[in-house]
């Protein structure tokens, strides 16, 4: 019968590993980071198997031999991966070096400051213990084991106390799809506060990078590193625009501080940073107007219903989605409810853990009414373990979309996936040791086998229980501090009690807020625009822009004009000829005989020429006395000013006018007009 437990868990396990696998990542993510998540993945998930076993073979007697192999190998490739590779490997993804060994170097150097750190306290510690004669010698790896399950259990209380109060909850609202719409509109509104700010800190990098690559010479030795940088940049796509403000507070900055490969290392993490979560950002938005979208509909479809009688049919599926509609509230009302019973019976377990206390562990009493039969046991044990596994991956989910790693389906980098996967890792075993020790075979309950009878007792309890403080005494009242915990997350109560013990904002979850700023109205406003767009053929998100520029939330009239080709004599040339705006893209200036110290002293003309170059490519705003000219209009006093709802898109072509190449007649140039002409051999009018 074990047999069929194992063929039943192992492929759920893994089919659970790879749909993870597809779901999360972004396309760019590599083979290797695949591999290396997967791999820890699968490691942590595997306690899902060797829990419901170990357990089983406890209870009837008689533990497999194999089962200590497998247990000593989960535990120490955790704890392998957590330690040294999966920190490294996401430092690795995230570095700006443009070689894959100087990249891995700076992840080395990085970690090895704070793992020197760790280490000198860590020893210091355990030799105050020693010669206090509070520890052993022989007891040193027991009291490292002790600690980390100390840390992790603290941690995995956190977790598991949010989701056990969250899914339940989550479930009852989804039920309610006018509140769903209501929250919907409210996320729609906060989403697009942080998608102005990422494409605001996008467009400063973008401009940055753009504005330090005039800065170094066609034969510099760093010209090709420049070029990396550039390519980045200009990966945004056609149809990105620069933010106004990030233009303007560019042009009003002092000189750019880059000048050698750390700083130019150091803006490619930056941009790559940026490039994540602009993309990220933008991905939550149109997920989030999809999904009110579709609530718009159905609460449409249920009012249309309610108005005409259900003999109203306008569709030929009206009567059908009436009873879906009918199944889907009841089906979620029970679901949170059951929900809600699992979390209390985990909390009833969690907080009678000492042998003091009456056992309440309905999952101990299921398991010993099983009668003896392996699977039966095994299946109810793992049923049992997933839900508080699945309440602590919830609350790391969704901690993972508003905190310092962020996961978004589709759309999660390489840092993010690694920094989960090291979190699941990190909160697996004490997971484990604690659902034995709480909720499965409670110590000292009754006649039969407890906790301590377990093969994982025997390889890894055995060292931490008999520890002081962190011992068994923390393992067994720890956990009671998860039935207060969870009264403050149901009664809301963690915000002003967050509000009251620090200063500055508080820490909220991802489904807790409060509409008291606006946020919901516009988030209403720019859902209806999203329907109209919809409506007109349009794709999802072209509200995001219109938000940023603080223009309102308007629907485009419709898609944008193909981008007019140059000539097929200087596309013939190759290379990047012209930008997407149709204009000469500004050559590389030789600076390979200009001195570094002339360099340095020559940053006001570098200025002053990155903008003229910026303002003819149309990356850049010009001043306010030229923007009428720019737009064709007559003089600064005219009223056609800068409208970026009506400015020319990117991807289009705009002409340019004799009024146009008259500006730069005006501009304040280093050398002036035949400079540009002799170093160059054309002038930037022509």
């Amino acid at each position: 019968m074990m047999l069929f437990f194992y063929a039943v868990a192992l492929p759920l396990v893994v089919c659970t590993v790879v749909y993870g696998l597809v779901w999360l990542p972004s396309p760019s993510t590599g083979l290797l980071v695949r591999l290396d998540v997967g791999l820890a993945w699968g490691a942590a998930l595997a306690t899902l198997i060797l829990v419901p076993t170990d357990v089983a073979t406890t209870l009837l007697g008689g533990s497999p031999p194999q089962l200590a192999t497998w247990w000593r190998a989960t535990y120490w490739y955790g704890f392998f991966v957590m330690v040294l590779v999966l920190p490294i490997h996401m430092e690795h993804t995230r570095r700006g070096e443009f070689s894959a060994l100087d990249r891995a170097l700076g992840a080395v150097r990085y970690h090895l400051v704070y793992y020197c750190a760790l280490v000198g306290v860590a020893a210091s510690g355990i030799l105050l213990l020693l010669l206090a004669g509070r520890l052993e010698a022989r007891n040193i790896l027991g009291f490292c084991i002790a600690s980390s399950n100390a840390y992790g259990l603290i941690g995995a209380i956190f977790l598991m106390g949010y989701g056990l109060v969250a899914i339940p909850r989550q479930l009852w609202r989804c039920a309610d799809l006018a509140d769903q719409l209501q929250r919907c509109c409210h996320e729609l509104g906060a989403l697009a506060e942080r998608c102005a700010a990422a494409n605001l800190r996008l467009s400063t990098t973008v401009l940055t990078a753009r504005r330090a690559s005039v800065l170094f010479g066609a034969h510099d030795p760093l010209r090709p590193c420049v070029d990396t940088v550039l390519a980045l940049a200009e990966s945004t796509g056609p149809g990105f625009r620069p933010n106004p403000a990030a233009v303007a507070a560019l042009d009003d900055s002092p000189e750019l501080d880059i000048f050698d490969l750390a700083d130019l290392a150091a803006l490619r993490r930056r941009l790559k940073t940026d490039l994540k979560d602009h993309e990220r950002e933008a991905a939550l938005f149109r997920a989030a107007a999809e999904r009110g979208l579709r609530l718009e509909a159905s609460l449409a479809a249920r009012a249309d219903a309610a108005t005409h009688g259900p003999s109203f049919a306008t569709e030929p599926g009206l009567r059908g989605w009436l009873q879906d509609a009918t199944i889907h509230f009841w089906a979620y009302r029970i679901l949170a409810v059951l929900a809600g019973a699992a979390s209390l019976v985990v909390i009833l377990a969690e907080t009678t853990i000492p042998a003091s206390l009456p056992n309440l562990s309905a999952v101990s009493w299921a398991l010993g009414a099983a009668g003896g039969a392996r699977f039966p046991t095994a299946a109810t044990c793992m049923l049992a373990l997933a839900y508080p596994c699945a309440c602590a991956n919830y609350s790391l989910y969704r901690l993972g979309q508003v905190a310092f790693y962020r996961m978004v389906p589709g759309h999660t980098d390489s840092y993010s996936l690694c920094y989960s996967a090291l979190l699941v890792s990190r909160f697996a075993s004490p997971l484990a040791f604690n659902f034995m020790a709480a909720v499965a075979l409670p110590q000292g309950r009754a006649a039969g086998p407890d906790v301590t009878d377990t093969v994982f007792y025997a390889e890894f309890g055995r060292l931490m229980m008999q520890q002081p403080l962190i011992g068994w005494r923390f393992t067994a009242f720890a956990p009671a501090a998860l039935a207060p915990y969870c009264l403050v997350l149901a009664l809301g109560l963690f915000n002003p009690l967050a509000r009251l013990l620090q200063r500055g904002g508080s820490l909220q979850f991802e489904d807790d807020w409060e509409d008291g700023s606006g946020v919901a109205t516009r988030g209403r406003r720019l859902l209806r625009v999203e329907g109209q767009n919809r409506q007109n053929g349009l794709p999802l998100g072209l509200t995001i822009d219109p938000a940023i520029n603080g223009s309102g939330a308007a629907s485009r009239p419709g898609p944008p004009a193909p981008a007019e080709r140059a000539p097929w004599w200087r596309r013939l040339a190759g290379g990047r000829e012209h930008d997407d705006h149709g204009f000469p893209s500004p050559p590389p200036p030789n600076l390979g005989a200009v001195s570094s110290g002339e360099a340095a002293r020559s940053g006001a003309g570098k200025d002053a020429r990155a903008r003229l170059w910026a303002l003819v490519a149309g990356r850049a705003s010009p001043a306010p006395e030229a923007q009428s000219l720019l737009r064709g209009g007559a003089g600064a006093g005219s009223s056609s000013s800068l409208d970026l709802e009506g400015s020319p898109q990117v991807g289009q072509a705009t002409p340019r006018t004799s009024a146009q190449r008259d500006i730069f007649s005006h501009l304040e140039v280093p050398g002036g007009k035949g400079a540009w002409k002799s170093k160059y051999g054309r002038s930037p009018s022509g």
